[in-house]
C-alpha cells in the first residue's frame, strides 16, 4: 500500500506535487533529456544492425557485463569518428548511458579515452572574447540605427558576463532596474531562470550590471515593458543576423566576409574585460558564476593572452 500523508503539512505537500514525477538521475533541462533520448535512438539502430543486439539488452539487464558495453561504445564512436560525426555527439552519447544506468560511470573508461584522443585530433576552438571597443561601436551603431534592443541585449549580455541564453529567457520581471529597488540602489541585477548549474550550486543566481550609462541604457530599452514582457521577444536567430550586420557595417569581418565574433563572444569578451581591470580572477569567477576556478582557468589563459584593449572605459561606475 502507498504512503498516506499524516498531518496538514504533509496534506498540502502532497497536493503541491500531485502530477509530478521525479527522475532518479543529475538535474537536467527537458530539452537536454530529450536530445539524449535521440542519441540512445540511434545508438539502438546501430546495434540492431552491427552487434545483433539491442540498448536493452545491453545495459538494462540484472546483470550487465561491463566490459561488452565499453567495447560497442568505443566501436560506435569509431564509426561516428569515420562517418564525419561530431565530438558533441558521441560525448553527450556517453552521458546519456551514464545516465540511464548510472553504474556505468566508472566502467566506459576506454569511450572517455577514444573521445579525448578525438579532441587532440580535432582541437576545440574557443569563442574569441569580443573586446570593448567593438562593443562600444556595435552598441553606438545599434542605436543610430535605431535597434535599441539589439544594442541593450548586447550590453547587457557582455557587462554582467552573461551566458546569451540567460538573457534570451529573462523577461522584465526577471530584471530589477535602480527604479524598482528600494533608494540608493544605483546597479542593476538580473535573475537568471535556470541557471546551467543550478544541480550542482546555488539554485537562484543573478548578476549584476554596474556601470551606469549601461544602467541608463537598460532602463531605457526596459523600464516601459510589462512584468511578463520578455527582454528579447524575437527569435535569437534575429539576434545573430543583426550582430553580424553590425559587425559588416563597422568592417570587423575576415578575410572571406563572415563576422569575427558571435553572440558566445560576449560572456568570454566581458569576463576578459573584468579581469584586465580589476587583476582580481577570483571576484570575475563569481561575477561570471563559474562553479570553480578550474572550469574558469581555461578563460584565464586565453585573457591573459588576449591583445591588450584601448584606454576606453564607461563614463562612470557610480553616480555623481
Amino acid at each position: 500500500m502507498p504512503l498516506m500523508p499524516a498531518g496538514t503539512g504533509e496534506v498540502d505537500r502532497a497536493m503541491r506535487r500531485a502530477g509530478n514525477v521525479l527522475q532518479a538521475d543529475r538535474v537536467i533541462l527537458p530539452q537536454t533529456r530529450q536530445r539524449r533520448d535521440c542519441l540512445l535512438t540511434a545508438f539502438d539502430s546501430w546495434l540492431a544492425a552491427n552487434w545483433r543486439t539491442t540498448l536493452v539488452e545491453l545495459v538494462d539487464g540484472r546483470s550487465i557485463n561491463f566490459e561488452d558495453v565499453s567495447e560497442a561504445v568505443v566501436a560506435y564512436g569509431k564509426d561516428m569518428y569515420q562517418s564525419g560525426k561530431s565530438y558533441g555527439r558521441f560525448s553527450e552519447t556517453i552521458n546519456a548511458l551514464t545516465t540511464r544506468r548510472p553504474a556505468l560511470r566508472r566502467n566506459l573508461g576506454a569511450a572517455w579515452d577514444l573521445a579525448f584522443n578525438w579532441l587532440i585530433d580535432e582541437p576545440h576552438e574557443h569563442h574569441a572574447a569580443l573586446p570593448v571597443t567593438i562593443l562600444l561601436a556595435c552598441v553606438a551603431l545599434g542605436l543610430l540605427w535605431g535597434w535599441l534592443r539589439e544594442a541593450a541585449v548586447l550590453a547587457l549580455a557582455w557587462t554582467g558576463v552573461l551566458r546569451i541564453g540567460e538573457v534570451f529567457s529573462a523577461k522584465r520581471s526577471d530584471l530589477v532596474l535602480p527604479q524598482d529597488a528600494a533608494p540608493g540602489v544605483w546597479f542593476a541585477v538580473l535573475k537568471i531562470r535556470l541557471p546551467k548549474t543550478r544541480g550542482r550550486a546555488a539554485r537562484h543566481q543573478s548578476s549584476r550590471i554596474d556601470p551606469a550609462d549601461i544602467v541608463e541604457l537598460l532602463t531605457i530599452a526596459f523600464a516601459r515593458l510589462t512584468p511578463d514582457e520578455p527582454l528579447w521577444p524575437w527569435a535569437p536567430a534575429t539576434m545573430r543576423r543583426r550582430f553580424a550586420q553590425l559587425q559588416s557595417a563597422l568592417g570587423v569581418v575576415r578575410i572571406d566576409g563572415s563576422e569575427i565574433y558571435n553572440l558566445s563572444s560576449l560572456r568570454p569578451g566581458g569576463a576578459t574585460y573584468w579581469l584586465q581591470c580589476t587583476e582580481d580572477a577570483e571576484y570575475v569567477r563569481r561575477k561570471g558564476r563559474w562553479i570553480s576556478s578550474k572550469v574558469f582557468g581555461d578563460l584565464l589563459a586565453r585573457g591573459c593572452s588576449c591583445h591588450l584593449y584601448r584606454s576606453i572605459v564607461f563614463r562612470d561606475t557610480k553616480p555623481n
